[in-house]
């Protein structure tokens, strides 16, 4: 779910494809995956251990997703700083 979100952000925004990989812990016929994404030069890493690769990997895209819509809010909510942008914003 987050995967395909990201994939959209990342297309939307003319970025490369999110780049994503995993690392393999644990015994053989129990492994535990942990997984990281690049997106846009920013690395994000799964906060959790998981059983499948696919889980680590959607948790790592959930946090880049978090990570890009939450800082483009919080640059969509700060002041102007001079009069050029305000008239800008009036347009």
């Amino acid at each position: 779910m987050y995967k395909s979100k990201l994939n959209e952000l990342c297309q939307k925004n003319r970025w490369g494809s999110p780049m994503y990989s995993f690392i393999k812990d644990g015994e053989e016929h129990s492994p535990l995956f942990r997984g990281s994404v690049v997106v846009n030069g920013f690395t994000f890493v799964s906060q959790s251990i998981f059983k499948s690769s696919k889980s680590a990997y959607n948790d790592a895209a959930q946090h880049a997703l978090n990570h890009f819509t939450t800082f483009t809010r919080y640059l969509l909510d700060l002041e102007p700083f001079d009069d050029t942008i305000t008239m800008i914003q009036s347009l």
